[in-house]
């Protein structure tokens, strides 16, 4: 007994201070009212936040009327009037869900870029176009789908922020595609995370959420 009791009161002496350094790393952030502060200390989209402005990517802001304060991150609407958000146009290769309102249907541009170029190469494979879920969202369109009861929506603030509110995240559904168009998908997105330009996530997910970097581009242009 008096062993367990050791090995327990090092646990908790030690892995906290691991667990700190860990931490220590990371970007701070203000703790706030919201759980995402807590939420997967170990969860990939920490690592993402953190690649995501190490790009000097910054997370969009909520619209708002009030006097702008001194700082670089933008507001939606102004970041689709910058052209900093472009629209993901639907067409030939690409299908909207209709559920998405068109008014949530923007990206950063080399994300957009990389939505016709996969959408282009699976259609010339299956002559199917492949449908956007989700695009870019605000802290506040986050947090509502996150408390409306969507599992797989991430946190709106914090270092585990959702990728989509950067602007960098789309979601491919998987509902339409057959065994053969998943496998072909699955195949070219690893391909392309094997490069560095793509993150993919699908775990347990009816759709692929893809995070697309800047070097998308870069890799694309060369």
């Amino acid at each position: 007994m008096k062993q367990w009791l050791a090995i327990i009161c090092l646990s908790l002496f030690f892995c906290p201070s691991l667990e700190a350094a860990r931490i220590g790393k990371l970007k701070k952030h203000k703790v706030g009212t919201s759980p995402c502060e807590v939420k997967a200390v170990h969860n990939l989209t920490r690592e993402l936040n953190l690649r995501a402005e190490a790009g000097e990517i910054l997370a969009i802001l909520d619209d708002t009327k009030k006097k702008k304060s001194p700082t670089k991150e933008r507001e939606f609407s102004e970041l689709k009037r910058a052209g900093e958000l472009a629209p993901i146009l639907e067409g030939r290769y690409i299908h909207i869900d209709p559920r998405l309102d068109r008014q949530w249907s923007y990206v950063r541009p080399w994300a957009g870029t990389f939505v016709l170029d996969i959408g282009k190469e699976y259609f010339e494979v299956f002559e199917e176009k492949l449908q956007v879920n989700s695009a870019a969202r605000t802290p506040k369109k986050q947090k509502a789908l996150s408390r409306g009861g969507n599992g797989n929506a991430d946190c709106w603030s914090g270092d585990a922020t959702s990728l989509h509110v950067f602007g960098i995240a789309v979601d491919f559904a998987k509902k339409p595609m057959t065994s053969e168009q998943i496998r072909w998908m699955q195949g070219k997105l690893a391909s392309l995370g094997g490069q560095g330009v793509v993150s993919v996530e699908e775990h347990r997910q009816a759709v692929f959420h893809v995070v697309i970097f800047k070097e998308y581009k870069e890799r694309r242009e060369e």
